[in-house]
């Protein structure tokens, strides 16, 4: 009897043994999975980085390379181009959007584009001068953003003056003066954006004294609308630009194709909207003022309308009634920015940056 006993618990000793060995042996196992399996994740995650950083462009590069071959006459005007950058120097730009074209905003359009011309949030120019924190107002990243352009706002030449002066130090090489803002705290506290319309003698004081603070001649331009509140006259526009281009010496001029209804019966954004498009002013100060730039502004949103309104690269074909040196685009690069990812290959003939989605993810996340 004795010996059945202890037999069973010799049985019962062993068996628990075996249950310990394959736990044991089921715990080695899972971990050994779990580690190759991480194992594998991180070799995937590898290829898919290098196919995405790598494979990709290099894939976009060489069938842009060989779709260039195949075409001879994209190929020519992409050749010619080269020669004509100088006379279109803006040929699409990136409207100056306060609280949107921030350097972060900046950043993610220079990855989609490598030719647009990116312009800063409007900067008052006693902001500049006054404050202790130029940083955050001036902050760039000069070898990714340019070509890009500083906005200023302002209606005293000296402090006009001394605020560029500040900005060519800081590192600015193109500057814009704001005549086209709105807005009734810009037009009321400190007489300038679109109000300057009605002073184009002091708007030529201030893009003179912009001029003066820089060592060498820079690009100037001026930004502006095609007149203010009830003023539906040609000759209005006519005057205004031959007066700054006459006095001021400037040679560029943006024009948002929208009159602006100051004294507060329109918001800037009615201000964007409510006023009628006039697109023909602009093509009547192309013909009018032929040795001047005029880059056209408001209301574009396709590549179509854009390619429409353009002067070709080619500037001796087709009809070139009713187009522009230049386009810049605004509220559509901020409410769909991945669609104006084509815009080296559409407009400037010339390839693609590809793929920028995880590197801006990235950057944010680094932040």
């Amino acid at each position: 009897m004795n010996f059945f006993v202890g037999s069973r618990d010799i049985f019962i000793e062993i068996e628990f043994f075996h249950a310990f060995i394959n736990q044991e042996f089921l715990g080695i196992t899972f971990r050994a999975l779990k580690s190759a399996y991480m194992s594998l994740r991180m070799v995937f995650y590898l290829i898919s980085c290098i196919f995405i950083y790598f494979v990709i462009p290099s894939w976009s590069y060489n069938s842009m390379k060989s779709f260039l071959q195949k075409n001879a006459n994209v190929v020519s005007s992409t050749s010619k181009f080269s020669s004509l950058t100088s006379h279109f120097p803006d040929r699409f730009s990136v409207a100056p959007m306060m609280d949107y074209t921030n350097r972060h905003q900046r950043k993610l359009q220079r990855w989609l584009t490598k030719h647009t011309t990116l312009y800063t949030e409007m900067v008052v120019a006693t902001t500049i001068i006054y404050t202790k924190q130029l940083d955050r107002h001036l902050e760039a990243d000069f070898t990714l953003e340019e070509p890009l352009v500083l906005q200023l706002g302002g209606s005293i030449p000296s402090q006009m003056k001394e605020a560029a002066k500040i900005a060519y130090d800081y590192g600015y090489r193109q500057f814009n003066l704001n005549v086209g803002c709105p807005s009734d705290t810009v037009a009321d506290n400190g007489c300038f954006g679109a109000a300057l319309m009605l002073k184009p003698d002091l708007v030529s004081e201030l893009v003179l004294a912009i001029q003066e603070s820089l060592p060498t001649p820079l690009p100037v331009t001026v930004k502006c609308r095609l007149a203010v509140n009830n003023e539906e006259s040609y000759e209005f526009l006519y005057n205004f630009v031959e007066t700054v281009s006459t006095k001021g010496k400037i040679k560029h001029f943006i024009v948002h194709a929208r009159n602006a209804i100051l004294g507060g019966k329109f918001s800037p954004d009615q201000n964007r909207k409510i006023p009628p498009l006039k697109y023909h002013y602009v093509y009547r100060l192309m013909n009018d003022f032929p040795h001047l730039y005029f880059t056209l502004n408001g209301g574009l949103q396709t590549y179509e309308e854009i390619e429409d309104k353009l002067v070709p690269l080619e500037s001796n074909l087709g009809n070139l009634q009713n187009k522009v040196h230049g386009v810049m685009v605004g509220r559509s690069i901020i409410n769909q920015p991945f669609y104006w990812r084509n815009i080296d290959s559409r407009i400037y003939s010339s390839v693609d940056p590809g793929m920028v989605l995880l590197r801006f993810c990235y950057f944010v996340n680094s932040k």
